[in-house]
């Protein structure tokens, strides 16, 4: 059997700044950053610039392949994975724990705006509505904290190091870098 491996999922739906918090949230971890959206194969990309919302059987290998990307190399790992229903944060769960969950949040209209302004990305603005949908926010059993994606980067990782520096277990991560 596998063992298990330390990630921070830092979720939402596309557009919420997962990318750039979860990056930020490495850095200030000494932690390895993964996105996921690398380990999407060509054909969901290609899905997805169409504008057609993937199914589960469309994530069932993308989210296998993030966890062996996790399970690869030892230390703590900070995931950028939106994540949207409980059964695709399980999954990873198979291998990926602990798992404590950032859950970026915002309204629709602020997520088409920065969809928009995005370039050079396959996912087009008509497919935030979709992803709002699908969100099935973390439960109550699931170690998360929920932040509003419209506040500045800095706050929002720094409300995330508090988060997590309060509830993982202190022997799984290093000291959090002084700004």
């Amino acid at each position: 059997m596998e063992k298990d491996v330390p990630v921070i999922l830092v979720m939402g739906a596309c557009g919420v700044g997962k990318s750039t918090i979860a990056r930020g949230l490495a850095d200030r971890l000494s932690a390895r950053f993964i996105e996921a959206d690398d380990f999407h194969p060509a054909d969901n990309k290609a899905l997805m610039a169409r504008g057609v919302p993937l199914t589960d059987d469309n994530r069932w290998a993308w989210l296998d392949a993030i966890a062996a990307e996790a399970q690869a190399r030892p230390g703590l790992s900070v995931l950028a994975c939106s994540a949207l229903r409980r059964v695709y944060r399980d999954r990873l769960r198979l291998t990926c724990r602990p798992m404590p969950i950032i859950h970026l949040a915002a309204d629709g209209d602020l997520l088409k705006a920065r969809v928009a302004a995005r370039q050079d990305h396959y996912m087009p603005p008509s497919l935030v509505q979709s992803q709002l949908d699908t969100l099935e926010p973390p439960a109550a059993d699931e170690l998360a904290c929920i932040l509003p994606a419209f506040d500045t980067p800095d706050a929002i990782v720094a409300q995330a190091t508090d988060f997590i520096t309060r509830h993982l277990d202190r022997a799984l991560i290093p000291a959090p870098a002084k700004d």
